[in-house]
């Protein structure tokens, strides 16, 4: 529970046009190598080979707005791959900025459209209750006043200790780099990003308020598959129908399980909450210290970590073990003290001109549940 003491500390945010969802789908199709060979020669030479807007990098080509997709093989034959923007398919170019809220009807209307696109053309077999679902993008946004900084927080996400299975991702372009978080692996991707600088990189326009953060959950086909497995559920719709009743409680759920949920303070307060532990030896309080120090010099977390198992190298002369194999330090030991200290090891920078910054976890609990008071009042 956040205390209303730390409440008062937060930034002044809300959701951003109280809307909590879906981005993105992705569907798979896969033809049927004796059946369908003409159907799949013809989407490729009819529909994708010669499109205006295929993109030479991915290979997709819009079909129609909110409607991307490309074939590809694989030893299980080939697939027409479909990335699905429910919004922009339902409202067209007045829906690009907005999520499918878990509140609205739009995924029933997205099904019918996506549906009648390929029945027009003479494809009757694909159909979206026929297609795989292989990727859900759950999203939200947050709205800042004009003197929040979105990559101040960015970079302390990007410090912060997150769940050794992902690996932090990172832009080609290093001022891209700057706007953007995300960590990932197989299964899943937890993305952080500076939407008002990912629209004038495009130069898109629309969004009414001086800072925006987005925050997109990913689940892929792995997650996916386990998901409906522990929800008993019958099929792909029925997941979708579900994940739509439940996108804040699935949200909040993901970034606690890939990041630390304690505040952010400034060093001084980190290092004054150490020293008051009478109960922990000099040693402790030295290697919680020096997580503190290590991870402000560091770009990231996973930079960090490398540092961390270099040392360990050193020290116990293990120059032939791979890197992976090089659990740092008496990391678990640290994190735990630093979760007794209610704190994260990751401090504010010198300059930010705070004190105190709430969890990604903390942020988006307290401003869905502000969201929520604000809909039962009304």
């Amino acid at each position: 529970m956040i205390s209303q003491e730390e409440r008062s500390l937060f930034p002044s945010c809300r959701l951003y046009h109280e809307e909590i969802g879906i981005h993105t789908l992705e569907f798979l199709y896969h033809f049927d190598p004796v059946h369908e060979k003409d159907v799949m020669n013809w989407i490729w030479n009819g529909l994708l080979k010669n499109t205006p807007h295929r993109s030479d990098k991915t290979g997709l080509a819009n079909l129609m707005p909110g409607l991307n997709a490309q074939i590809f093989r694989t030893n299980a034959g080939f697939f027409l791959r479909m990335i699905v923007n429910p919004r922009v398919i339902v409202d067209g170019k007045d829906g690009y900025l907005g999520i499918t809220d878990c509140g609205s009807n739009t995924l029933g209307l997205c099904r019918k459209k996506f549906d009648r696109y390929w029945k027009q053309r003479g494809i009757r077999s694909i159909r979206m209750k026929r297609c795989n679902l292989s990727r859900v993008d759950l999203c939200m946004s947050i709205e800042f006043d004009a003197t929040f900084s979105v990559p101040m927080y960015l970079d302390l996400l990007k410090r912060t200790p997150h769940d050794g299975r992902y690996g932090l991702q990172t832009m080609e372009n290093p001022e891209d780099d700057l706007h953007i978080f995300k960590i990932a692996n197989g299964c899943r991707a937890l993305v952080v990003y500076d939407k008002l600088y990912e629209q004038r990189r495009f130069a898109h326009d629309g969004f009414d308020c001086e800072n925006l953060m987005r925050i997109e959950y990913q689940m892929y086909s792995k997650a996916l598959y386990k998901l409906r497995r522990k929800q008993t559920l019958e099929n792909d719709q029925e997941l979708l129908s579900w994940m739509m009743a439940h996108v804040p409680e699935i949200l909040c759920k993901g970034i606690a399980f890939c990041l630390v949920t304690d505040p952010y303070v400034n060093a001084e307060k980190i290092r004054a909450c150490i020293q008051k532990e009478t109960g922990w030896r000099q040693s402790t309080k030295d290697d919680l210290r020096q997580m503190q120090r290590e991870l402000y010099r560091a770009k990231n977390y996973d930079e960090y970590l490398k540092r961390s198992a270099i040392s360990v190298l050193s020290q116990e002369g293990s120059d032939d073990l791979p890197m992976e194999a090089i659990k740092p330090c008496r990391l678990d030991r640290k994190l735990k003290c630093y979760r007794d200290l209610k704190l994260c090891p990751a401090c504010l920078r010198k300059g930010s001109g705070r004190f105190y910054l709430p969890s990604l976890y903390q942020l988006v609990c307290s401003v869905l549940s502000d969201h929520e008071k604000q809909c039962r009042a009304e």
